[in-house]
Parts: structure tokens; C-alpha cells; sequence
């Protein structure tokens, strides 16, 4: 299910609708999520993901979707039925959220490490959201303290040995980074300094968008992206996610390289070698995992 085989793994582009001045439609594209999700398209409440072994509510699917609806609401796509998505799954996050302002994201599958930046990232990102269609202040307050319990808890920020100020946020609290993971948490501090105006959360989206400029050859295997620093190779799904955020990341930032890695990214693409090579070192790292 987390690994390419479900609804979480449609294609994403960079969001239609969103802005660099003010909390609008969400950075990449998630209509898909909703639109190619026949079953539950006509439901307004949020749904179980479903595993071998049984279902769990997956917050981060949760918020995705949320933010699908969000931007086909934007769209006038199903203006009302998308509203009342957003504000049912509004109201999941927020009765779902600890007291401590994170959301257990993953402890169904990893006992014992059940939080995550991406998590908290989509999650404040979201609420954001859905505070602009209902403008009650509690959507503003969980959004805050989700992105402050990120910035606060050790086991979700790593820092640069040689620099302290720059730091990367981590998908999973007991594995090597996930950049696209990564990239979603900053997201989730640039909404948050959009929506309250304040310099911490700005300060820390530049240091750790630093961080991840500093990492890009990392990322950049020769011939296709990294879905990590543990040397996995990222999957077609992922490589074409990783350019269109890397893209996003150049407008935000306004750093070209992002943008220059996004292109080499899209060339990689083109070449059939290239996927060919990449598909055949993907499996054999499935193969490794089992």
C-alpha cells in the first residue's frame, strides 16, 4: 500500500492553484487522489486504507485527499461536495490530533515510531486550508501546533553536523531521509509562515531548503533521482513526483538549483536507457528487501 500499488500513488504535478504571497490550492496536484477514487467519490467522510492484514485511517492519505478536494472546490469542480469533503476530513484531523499536536501516522506499521514530518507538514498544510472555507480559529490553532511539534520533537529534525542551523526533516522517525517527504514537511513551514506571518517558521524553511540544495548530487544517482539517503532508487512514480516538487521548490525559493536538478531530472526521464536501468535496479532492491 505505501509502496506504489494504491490510490496514494497517482500522478502529481505542480498544483494549479497555488501561491507564493498567500494559502491558496496546495503545491502539487492531488485531485487525482479524489477524482480517480470512484468508490468513495460521492462520500464526504474519511475511509480506511486497506492492508493485507486488515484497514487503518492512514492521517497521511487523509490529508492528501483533503487537499485534493480542497483544489477541485477551487475549481468549482463538485463546489459542494468538495467543500463538505474538506470540512468532514477537516474535522478527522483535528479529532485525531494529540494533545501534543502530532498525529500518529505510522504506528499500525512501525510500533514504536509513530510520528512523522511529512505527516505534520500535510497536516498543518491542510487545516490551513480548510480554515479558508470555514474561518473557525481552531483549524488555525491545530495547524500551528502541529507545525511546532514538528520543529520541537528530536526524532523528526536532523542537523547538519557542520552547521547546525540547517537541518532536514524526516518522513520516518527511525529511517534515513525521504525526499519527497522532506520536501512535503517544508511545504507544510512555508504555509506556515503565509498563514501567521512569522519569521520562525520562514527562517526554518530557508534553513532546511538550504540543507536540501546542499543534498541535491546526493539525490542525483548519474542516470536517476534517490527516493533516499539509504541508497533505495526512487520508482517511476516518484522520480516524475521528485521533478515537479523540485520544481516548486525553485519557485519558492527562488533557488535556480532546484530548478537546474528538476531539469536534469526531466532528461533522465527521456531516456529509455535510463528507465530501463532504473526499473532493473528498482527490482533488485525489492528483491533484497524480502
Amino acid at each position: 500500500m505505501l509502496r506504489g500499488k494504491s490510490i496514494l500513488h497517482v500522478h502529481q504535478n505542480e498544483g494549479k492553484f497555488y501561491s507564493k504571497s498567500t494559502i491558496a490550492g496546495y503545491y502539487n496536484d492531488l485531485t487525482e487522489k479524489v477524482l480517480l477514487n470512484q468508490e468513495h467519490y460521492n462520500e464526504i467522510v474519511p475511509f480506511p486504507e486497506k492492508v493485507e492484514n486488515g484497514s487503518f485511517y492512514f492521517p497521511v492519505a487523509i490529508f492528501q485527499y483533503g487537499l485534493g478536494a480542497y483544489d477541485l472546490y477551487l475549481s468549482h469542480q463538485d463546489e459542494d461536495l468538495m467543500k463538505n469533503k474538506v470540512i468532514t476530513f477537516g474535522k478527522w484531523a483535528i479529532e485525531h490530533q494529540e494533545e501534543n499536536g502530532l498525529w500518529d501516522a505510522f504506528s499500525y506499521l512501525y510500533p514504536g515510531f509513530p510520528y512523522g514530518a511529512m505527516a505534520q507538514g500535510e497536516g498543518a498544510s491542510f487545516l490551513l486550508r480548510v480554515y479558508q472555507i470555514t474561518k473557525e480559529d481552531i483549524y488555525l490553532d491545530s495547524a500551528k501546533k502541529a507545525l511546532d511539534a514538528m520543529l520541537n520533537h528530536s526524532a523528526l529534525i536532523q542537523k547538519d553536523s557542520s552547521n547546525p542551523k540547517k537541518f532536514l526533516l524526516l518522513e520516518f522517525m527511525d529511517k534515513p531521509v525521504v525526499y519527497n517527504g522532506w520536501i512535503f514537511a517544508l511545504f507544510g513551514l512555508y504555509d506556515g509562515y503565509l498563514a501567521f506571518g512569522e519569521e520562525k517558521y520562514l527562517d526554518a524553511f530557508r534553513q532546511s531548503s538550504s540543507y536540501l540544495a546542499d543534498k541535491l548530487r546526493e539525490m542525483d544517482c548519474g542516470y536517476w533521482s534517490m527516493y533516499s539517503e539509504s541508497g533505495a532508487i526512487a520508482s517511476p512514480f516518484y522520480h516524475r513526483l521528485h521533478i515537479a516538487l523540485l520544481n516548486v521548490m525553485a519557485d519558492l525559493t527562488e533557488d535556480v538549483a532546484f530548478k537546474e536538478k528538476a531539469d536534469q531530472f526531466a532528461k533522465y526521464q527521456k531516456s529509455r536507457w535510463n528507465r530501463v536501468r532504473s526499473f532493473v535496479k528498482k527490482a533488485w532492491q525489492k528483491i533484497w528487501e524480502k
